[in-house]
């Protein structure tokens, strides 16, 4: 069973776990696994409206998938309205596709952003 972890201020522990799945990931597809953007904010700290989630799938002794939750827009530096963008990127072991690790992921990033005011998602995908 996949289990979702939600994240703000990354651990060092979760950080090269997720570092090493980016690694692998990047390896398998030959290209890079998370947006420049979303890297930074997950190393530094980031903007004040992003948020992790490490997805599990026990006894896997490392996280099978990783996404990416980000406000977008002149509001995500601050608290108030919700911004008017949200970005979300998933990362997907490529041994644990299509599994639904990336269905447990999207729906608890979606869950997540509607709890914090974000409207009528927009569907992105990008498979290289």
């Amino acid at each position: 069973m996949i289990k979702v972890r939600v994240v703000g201020d990354i651990s060092e522990a979760d950080l090269a776990e997720v570092r090493d799945l980016l690694q692998a990931v990047c390896h398998f597809d030959d290209h890079q696994a998370l947006g420049e953007h979303k890297w930074l904010d997950l190393v530094h700290g980031g903007r004040p409206r992003f948020t992790g989630f490490i997805a599990e799938d026990p006894p896997h002794p490392h996280p099978v998938g990783y996404a990416h939750l980000s406000a977008e827009g002149d509001s995500a530096a601050s608290p108030g309205p919700p911004a008017a963008m949200w970005g979300l990127e998933v990362v997907v072991d490529p041994e644990h596709r299509g599994i639904g690790v990336e269905v447990a992921l999207v729906e608890t990033a979606l869950e997540h952003a509607a709890e914090r005011g974000a409207e009528t998602p927009i569907h992105t995908v990008d498979q290289q």
